[in-house]
């Protein structure tokens, strides 16, 4: 058995995971405020280690997704902006730490490779999935293999450019995919439309308790309860996320695409809104695409990054 994980920039997650995809324990954590690395470190060691079974044998191998940059053959840790790192040696420190192997990944790569072989990715050769949570990520199978990139970074759909000189990404350039649709750019812009617009997003201030109360989960349930102001604004976003979809399935021509994580899952009109755009705007070729949403939710990453470990592991010589 071996240990899939994801670390992000708040929590941290641990299973142990079986080789069918079962996870047997699971184990929460809170990351150090500090982001300091060697606490970080030490506390993912720990959380780790509390997914061990007491009277089994230890796991043999770590896999850990992380939101940033990876170097998977080093486990260096290039750029994670979320907890402050650059350069930094997080899977040879942590393997040392454990005293087993410690595969490092992109946290959207574990999340695609999870629901490839174990979600509503299985059986599918040509997949994209799209993770939108606070930020957007993702990963793409091709002819049945992850797609790396040169530098390890290709998948991050998130900074697609859907408007030329558009609204500032947290990336270098503007416009992005993930200035519009993104966890961080919902809040930005529903706060930016209510000073806009006061009068019109009276009841949804009234609801929430003022302008910095507005989150994308407020937006979400002021829209089901059918707050006009509430659902403009997730009808132009979702609008947003299907023009970029359409772009992405053209390039990539998956036979599915797979949308997870948080905003995806508040949001469902992303996926009916993208399911009808690949439908009716992409090149007829790619236009046969699913739509789907994740069947595995947070544990895709688990299984995935605990899938890349069981991977990396030596196999047996022949009998």
């Amino acid at each position: 058995m071996v240990i899939g994980a994801d670390l992000g920039g708040t929590k941290f997650i641990a299973g142990l995971v079986t080789p069918d995809g079962r996870i047997l324990t699971r184990h929460r954590a809170t990351v150090p405020t500090s982001r300091e690395f060697d606490a970080v470190v030490e506390s993912v060691a720990r959380t780790i280690e509390s997914c061990y079974v007491p009277g089994s044998e230890r796991p043999q191998a770590v896999g850990i997704g992380v939101a940033g940059q990876v170097d998977p053959a080093s486990g260096i840790v290039h750029h994670a902006p979320n907890l402050r790192w650059k350069d930094v040696p997080f899977g040879p420190r942590l393997s040392a730490r454990l005293g087993i192997p410690v595969v490092v990944a992109n946290d959207a790569h574990t999340i695609t490779i999870g629901e490839w072989r174990f979600g509503a990715g299985r059986g599918h050769d040509h997949l994209l999935c799209l993770c939108i949570g606070t930020g957007v990520g993702g990963g793409v199978i091709a002819d049945g293999e992850l797609l790396r990139g040169a530098t390890h970074a290709a998948g991050e759909v998130g900074h697609t450019v859907l408007v030329v000189h558009g609204r500032p990404c947290h990336c270098p350039s503007r416009g992005c995919l993930e200035a519009y649709v993104g966890g961080w750019a919902i809040e930005e812009r529903v706060r930016e439309a209510a000073r806009e617009r006061p009068e019109e997003a009276a009841a949804l201030l009234a609801r929430c308790g003022g302008i910095e109360r507005l989150t994308p989960l407020a937006v979400e349930q002021a829209a089901r309860d059918g707050e006009r102001f509430a659902r403009e604004f997730l009808d132009r976003v979702a609008e947003e996320f299907a023009a970029g979809l359409v772009g992405l399935v053209n390039a990539f021509n998956p036979e599915t695409v797979i949308v997870t994580g948080k905003i995806a899952e508040g949001f469902p009109e992303f996926i009916l809104r993208g399911r009808e755009a690949v439908r009716t705007s992409c090149q007829p070729p790619a236009s046969t695409a699913r739509v789907l949403p994740s069947w595995l939710g947070a544990d895709a990453g688990i299984l995935g990054a605990a899938s890349l470990a069981r991977d990396a592991l030596p196999s047996e010589a022949p009998a």
